[in-house]
């Protein structure tokens, strides 16, 4: 039993699309795991629908979305805000880096061997994205 409320979003779109060069790409089948002010939660559908839903109906979240092919699964960390969170090797060891960014500059760095699994008050502080990709 999960203990994450899991959000499928429609498996019968289009796989294929037309990128702006006139190639085919295909899209992949992922899972974002979700951390937002509203709680925690799965969303399970192809990779573009995913990557715009979650910005539209949780603006405050930071999640991980992950790709699946052949059972190997690769990913990244995203924020609906200007959060930005990195894997670095610090000290012979890796940690997770959080930097919180306010007014176009650095206002917050974290170091961290696990990302916290829900949302933090100090994300609140982070400025709002402008634009869908950055």
């Amino acid at each position: 039993m999960s203990k994450f409320e899991v959000i499928e979003l429609s498996r019968f779109e289009k796989r294929r699309r037309t990128d702006m060069f006139g190639y085919q790409a295909t899209q992949a089948f992922s899972i974002a795991f979700v951390y937002s002010d509203k709680g925690n939660f799965v969303v399970k559908g192809m990779s573009q629908a995913v990557e715009s839903y979650i910005p539209n109906y949780y603006p405050n979240s930071i999640y991980y979305i992950s790709f699946w092919n052949n059972g190997k699964s690769r990913g990244y960390w995203r924020s609906t805000r200007n959060i930005y969170i990195s894997l670095r090797e610090l000290a012979g060891r890796y940690k997770y880096s959080i930097m919180i960014f306010r007014d176009g500059k650095l206002f917050q760095e974290m170091n961290v061997r696990r990302v916290p699994h829900k949302w933090l008050d100090a994300f609140n502080k982070a400025d709002a994205k402008t634009s869908k990709r950055e």
